[in-house]
């Protein structure tokens, strides 16, 4: 079913990816690396409360929903 004319061209595909994947771990590699330390820093300064998550004084859950019942 195709011989070898498929013969020769599954084998340049399979070299092709092959070919193509080292490449692609020596770019993620260093990325990964580089998340986990940004990531460790991150947790280590979460601590602190972010800017933006603490609640206004002036606002709470009461005051921002509607009164239930008929109108």
């Amino acid at each position: 079913m195709g011989g070898q004319v498929l013969r020769a061209f599954s084998f340049a595909l399979v070299w092709g990816c092959g070919r193509n994947v080292l490449p692609a771990f020596g770019i993620a590699a260093p990325l990964i690396v580089f998340w986990h330390h940004w990531r460790d820093k991150t947790e280590a300064a979460g601590s602190r409360i972010a800017a933006g998550t603490q609640a206004r004084v002036s606002e709470s859950a009461a005051g921002r929903l509607a009164p239930a019942g008929r109108r």
